[in-house]
């Protein structure tokens, strides 16, 4: 299993959030080219096809079921653990209520840790898209149900693992960097 990005790497990439490099864990990372070397492409013809049509079919079934890509209703539910932003290490409850095809809604809930007792609780509603095939959730800030004085709202981009366990990403507002998610134990009292 690997584990996800460093925040650093979080930081410092996320202008590649929208680039197709991104790693299912939200990694962003570009290969490095070899300038010297032109790319050619091999034609594949006649048995050539058969061939590799067999190996995808065997590659395919070889396949585990957790390295396979999750299924759109994974995202859904209870998701718990914190985000950073000018506050400090605050902890995060992000409720995924429905899915219509990659439309989401979301309800975030913050509130205190142990470590930064100060942060007051807040909640406000969510909704943006989910990419099954990427694993990308991209979430809007929407009303406020509860807005503790001082605060607004974030909007979050992260990606879902290829285990459907863990959601991390950035949030993409001034003074603010990422947050990390599980299905777990409840954060936020």
């Amino acid at each position: 299993m690997t584990a996800p990005c460093s925040t650093a790497q979080w930081t410092s990439n996320s202008a590649l959030l929208s680039s197709s490099r991104v790693n299912r864990e939200g990694c962003a990372a570009r290969a490095p080219r070899n300038s010297d070397s032109p790319e050619t492409e091999t034609p594949v013809t006649g048995s050539g096809i058969r061939h590799l049509l067999a190996l995808a079919a065997l590659v395919g079934a070889a396949t585990p079921a957790e390295a396979r890509p999750p299924a759109p209703a994974s995202i859904l539910g209870e998701w718990r653990g914190t985000y950073v932003c000018g506050q400090g290490l605050t902890a995060l409850s992000l409720t995924v209520a429905s899915l219509n095809r990659s439309r989401v809604t979301a309800i975030f809930d913050f509130g205190p840790l142990k470590e930064n007792p100060a942060v007051p609780h807040g909640r406000y509603e969510m909704s943006g898209d989910f990419n099954a095939k990427t694993g990308r959730l991209k979430l809007g800030a929407g009303k406020w149900i509860e807005q503790p004085s001082g605060y607004f709202t974030v909007d979050l981009d992260g990606y879902l693992t290829a285990s459907g366990a863990r959601i991390t990403g950035v949030v993409p507002a001034a003074g603010c960097s990422v947050f990390d998610l599980t299905r777990g134990q409840a954060l936020v009292g």
